[in-house]
């Protein structure tokens, strides 16, 4: 055979060769196609089974920032198999919850917002400064008793009158006012607004009882002192109306030379006469400095 004919032969077997790579390249391209076809449909009715309805997020709408296609499509053994590996191999999807009890035929729609309920304004907080301390007893030096001798200096080189202060030191215990509830770090860690809301109402129960204390406390063991439970009544008796009764005490305390800051005005609906209502009106002013 000539030199030729060897290499006519060769480059035809190279050729049949070649095909038939490109024809078993493309029938694996193909089946691949075709494998990542049903991967796609299983995926796509797996999330239309359990996927939250009218926008929700997450698995089930309870809180995760990507539904199970996300986590699929986005896995390293779904990158491994479309490269050309035989298997995916099994891809970690999570834990999820699901409603199995209930009249409804479908998923409810979760909203994360928590309704809650009317909180009353706490203004006594706002008008007492406050300040922190890491100890249980706090101590403050207060004015015991004052002479006021000031005057004029008669004759220039003389004695000026003398004044004097003394002072006492105080000590006040610190008063703890607190609270708890059960919830499980699950639940908190599964929902960021409940979690927010609880807190927020928690401290609110704790704020509101101080504010109370604040005006009623009775000093016992442990509690504070309250401003009503200390204070004289306004004089003059019962006042026609709720501006005269403030005016009167804050009269009576520019006297002492107080300058009050709020009133502290409780309501109490008395009864009724004939079609008009007659509201009794309780007031007490005090002072804040």
């Amino acid at each position: 055979m000539s030199s030729s004919a060897t290499i006519d032969a060769q480059v035809s077997s190279i050729e049949a060769g070649l095909r038939g790579f490109i024809e078993r390249n493309d029938r694996k391209t193909a089946e691949h196609d075709q494998k990542h076809k049903v991967h796609d449909a299983r995926l796509m009715a797996i999330e239309q089974q359990i996927t939250p309805q009218h926008g929700a997020t997450g698995l089930g709408g309870f809180g995760s920032d990507k539904n199970i296609g996300d986590i699929v499509i986005n896995s390293q053994q779904l990158e491994m198999f479309e490269k050309g590996a035989r298997s995916s191999g099994q891809i970690q999807i999570g834990s999820f919850k699901t409603i199995t009890t209930g009249p409804w035929s479908a998923a409810p729609d979760f909203r994360p917002q928590i309704a809650g309920v009317p909180t009353p304004a706490l203004p006594l907080r706002a008008l007492i400064p406050s300040f922190p301390t890491v100890s249980n007893l706090v101590e403050f030096g207060q004015e015991s008793t004052a002479t006021d001798a000031a005057d004029y200096q008669a004759v220039e080189g003389t004695a000026k009158p003398q004044s004097d202060l003394s002072f006492s030191l105080v000590q006040r215990p610190v008063a703890t006012i607190a609270t708890w509830i059960a919830a499980s770090r699950q639940l908190i860690d599964d929902s960021p607004a409940l979690g927010n809301f609880v807190n927020t109402r928690v401290m609110y129960f704790v704020e509101q009882k101080v504010e109370h204390e604040l005006l009623f406390g009775d000093r016992g063991s442990g509690h504070l002192l309250g401003i009503a439970t200390q204070a004289t009544p306004a004089a003059g008796g019962t006042f026609p109306d709720l501006i005269a009764g403030v005016a009167a005490a804050a009269s009576q305390l520019s006297v002492l030379g107080i300058v009050p800051e709020g009133a502290y005005v409780r309501v109490k609906i008395s009864g009724m006469r004939g079609s008009s209502r007659r509201a009794v009106l309780e007031c007490m002013s005090s002072g804040i400095r």
